[in-house]
Parts: C-alpha cells; sequence; structure tokens
C-alpha cells in the first residue's frame, strides 16, 4: 500500500511538473511575441505605415491567443484518456477473444475437484496444495481470515485464473477447457459488488435468461425475496434501474443478481461473500435467498457470516493460503481448533451486539443490531 500510495504521489507530482513546465513555455511565448509585436508595431507607428489604434487592436488580438492556448492545455488530459479509452475498444474489436471449442464434456453434473492447486500473482503462493471434492448438490463453505486465500479459491474454481500447478476439474475437465456454452451451463459466480445493468428490469433479468416469461421472472424474484422492492416499483418489470433509471440499494443489487443465477440455472454455484453488503436489516432476507439459490447444487460458499458457513456440508477453514481445517461444523467445534475460536468469538459478538440494540420494550431494534463480524 505505502509502495502503491507513493506511486500516486510520484506520478501527480510529474503531471503538475509538466503542466508547470507548458505553462512557463506559454508564458515566454507569449511574452516573446507581445515584445516582438511593440517592437514592428513602433517601427510601423514611427514610418506612418500604421496608425497607433491598428497596433494596439493587433497586440491586443495576440494577448487574446492565451484563452485557447489555456483551454487546449486544460483537455489535454481528457483527451489522453480518450484516446486509451479507444485504444482498448479497437483492440476489442481487432483482436477478439478465440473462441474454445466445446470439450465435449457430458451433461452437466456439479462434480468439482481441486488437486493439490497452487496460485501466486507473481510473488508468493497466494493459495498453496489445494485440495478441494464437491459432489453434486453439497455446500462447501470456506471461512478464514481477511488474505487467507478464500477468494482466490473461488477464482480459480470459476475460471478465472489458471493454477500454476495443480488442476481445476469440472464434471471431470480442466475448467481452462470448457467453452462459454460448457461452462455457462455449469457455473454461476456471485460476487460482493454486484452490477445492475442500465435499462428495464426485465432487460436486466434476461440477460440470463432471454426467453424468460414475466410470471417466471417474478417467480425468481419472489423466491430472493425481492417482492418487498420490486413491488413499490412504478413500473414493475418495465422500470428503469442503474444508472440511468433507480438506483437499488446493495441488498436489492444483491437479490437481483441470485435471481439472474435462478434464471440460468447452473449446477456450481459460486458465492464469494455474496451477502457481506446485506447490514443489519437486511441480513436475513439475503442469507435466506443464498440459501434457495445453493439448494440443490453444488455450491462453493466464501462465507462472510460463521453461521452461513455452519449449515455447509463440508468447511474449509484457510490460514496463509492453505487449508488447515476440514470438516463439518461440530467436527471443527469439536477439534477445539481457528474454527473454534472463531465460533467462539462469532457468537460472543452476537450476543453483545444483541444485548446493545435491544429496544425499550424488548424487541430488537433492526438499525441497530447486526449479524456479526467480518471473518
Amino acid at each position: 500500500i505505502e509502495n502503491a500510495s507513493w506511486d500516486v504521489v510520484r506520478k501527480g507530482i510529474r503531471a503538475r511538473s509538466t503542466m508547470l513546465v507548458l505553462n512557463v513555455w506559454m508564458l515566454g511565448a507569449e511574452f516573446l511575441m507581445l515584445t516582438i509585436a511593440l517592437s514592428v508595431g513602433y517601427r510601423l507607428v514611427s514610418t506612418g505605415a500604421l496608425t497607433v489604434g491598428a497596433v494596439t487592436g493587433a497586440v491586443l488580438m495576440i494577448i487574446r491567443l492565451r484563452g485557447p492556448l489555456n483551454t487546449f492545455m486544460r483537455v489535454l488530459d481528457v483527451v489522453q484518456s480518450g484516446y486509451a479509452s479507444l485504444a482498448r475498444i479497437v483492440g476489442v474489436v481487432s483482436d477478439p477473444p478465440v473462441p474454445v471449442p466445446d470439450s465435449g464434456a457430458d451433461a452437466p453434473r456439479g462434480h468439482v475437484e481441486l488437486r493439490n492447486v497452487s496460485f501466486s500473482y507473481g510473488g508468493p503462493w497466494a493459495v498453496r496444495n489445494i485440495n478441494l471434492t464437491i459432489t453434486p448438490g453439497e455446500t462447501v463453505a470456506i471461512v478464514g481470515a481477511s488474505g487467507a486465500g478464500k477468494t482466490t479459491v473461488a477464482a480459480l474454481l470459476a475460471g478465472l485464473h489458471i493454477p500454476d500447478e495443480g488442476e481445476v476439474l469440472v464434471d471431470g475437465h480442466p475448467v481452462s477447457s470448457l467453452s462459454d456454452r460448457e461452462r455457462v451451463a455449469r457455473l454461476a459466480m456471485v460476487s460482493q459488488e454486484v452490477h445492475v445493468f442500465s435499462g428495464t428490469l426485465r432487460q436486466d433479468m434476461t440477460l440470463a435468461k432471454p426467453d424468460a416469461t414475466d410470471t417466471e421472472l417474478r417467480s425468481v424474484l419472489d423466491l430472493v425475496h425481492a417482492r418487498s422492492w420490486f413491488d413499490r416499483l412504478p413500473q414493475g418489470l418495465d422500470t428503469v434501474v442503474g444508472a440511468r433509471g433507480i438506483q437499488l440499494e446493495p441488498v436489492a443489487a444483491q437479490q437481483l443478481a441470485l435471481a439472474r443465477v435462478l434464471l440460468l440455472d447452473p449446477a456450481i454455484v459460486i458465492m464469494d461473500e455474496a451477502t457481506a453488503e446485506a447490514g443489519s436489516a437486511g441480513a436475513g432476507a439475503l442469507e435466506d435467498a443464498a440459501d434457495v439459490v445453493t439448494r440443490n447444487r453444488s455450491a462453493l460458499v466464501v462465507a462472510h457470516r460463521l453461521d452461513q458457513a455452519s449449515r455447509a456440508d463440508n468447511i474449509l477453514v484457510m490460514d496463509a493460503g492453505q487449508v488447515v481445517e476440514q470438516g463439518t461444523h461440530d467436527q471443527l467445534l469439536a477439534a477445539g481448533g481457528i474454527y473454534h475460536r472463531l465460533w467462539a468469538a462469532w457468537t460472543a459478538g452476537r450476543r453483545e451486539i444483541g444485548s446493545a440494540g435491544r429496544a425499550p420494550d424488548g424487541d430488537s431494534d433492526p438499525d441497530l443490531v447486526t449479524s456479526g463480524v467480518t471473518t
């Protein structure tokens, strides 16, 4: 962080220095032009070739050149940004990704296997010797401290990264060898940060299933407990959402993303802290929606809340890029290791926060009570 911050400082100083040099050159050029104009004007007035008014007008026009030049300098940054954006667009158009041919995989079953997987981002190992098996319909949760490698494992399974060592197999095939068609039928990932596309709510949802009927769209919204905000939309499915319309709250945006997963109906769901934005008021509804999405599917859940991990069929505890504990909730509690300490801190925090958020009438205040701490 320190190196990155100082890099920003150095680049900022360099940009300001460049602008200062340009301003100095402009002032020098302006001074030179005015000096030459006044000298030539004096000479021409002395010989009677021009009047004082004509020379004065010419000098004033030269002074007015500063405005357009300053404006040009101010738009240089915009021009450079536009050029970089255009270069990226041209690069994508002229050199599109090469389609991956079908690998010949059978019908999606939802079987996942990571064999001795290791991966680094160019430095030390981010994850090391990860072995994981998810049978069809099984939910596996990953917990651990920030930086333990949980998100990296999720990205490897999704095919966003290719392991430096080992294999990531989906239905017996390396995930990187699956074609787009095969991957869409098997994998869907919901992260902590989701995007609401500009357009009507119907258009936003039918990205996952273009031929979905309005009845199907409303049904999946019901399943993810989104009707509380959907019923308030002025035009229902025709309401414009996103940057050019109604801005959905984080919980609503996550529910919309989960609804798209239900429409897509993949065999495997990867949830990378997908309920982390729930806060106190929307935690229950969003976690229930996540349970609906993972039901009867293979699921890898990077758990933000330990009560979500406790419902998984298998739990992996990661530390420093390695799996240090593995088992069910009861088995890990009985082992008395890292998970036991995390669970004890979690439950103690919930009791303390619940007591602090207790309303005078004995009901919990939803604005004060949270679902726990981040692990």
